[in-house]
């Protein structure tokens, strides 16, 4: 009986060390696909900001344009109201 335990007890033995060194390479697969996405997830929000970066600027000159459209537009009706009423 106690060499059938000690040949179970030694079986066992070797499935934990088997069961432990899976999950230590399961746990460092974790963590470097942790470290890609975190690096993924940087270049991305970097890449974002600046693109929101060019938009506003892009966005600023537009606002800027309109309204010197808009003021533009307002003196040439004035003006060709002035120019009418002398007609």
């Amino acid at each position: 009986m106690s060499r059938t335990w000690a040949d179970y007890e030694q079986r066992f033995a070797g499935v934990d060390k088997n069961l432990a060194d899976a999950l230590s390479k399961i746990v460092e697969q974790v963590r470097e696909s942790m470290d890609i996405m975190q690096k993924y997830v940087t270049e991305f929000d970097d890449k974002l900001a600046r693109t929101v970066g060019l938009l506003n600027g892009g966005i600023d000159e537009l606002g800027e344009f309109a309204g010197t459209m808009s003021t533009s537009v307002v003196e040439l009706r004035e003006s060709l109201e002035r120019a009418t009423a002398l007609a």
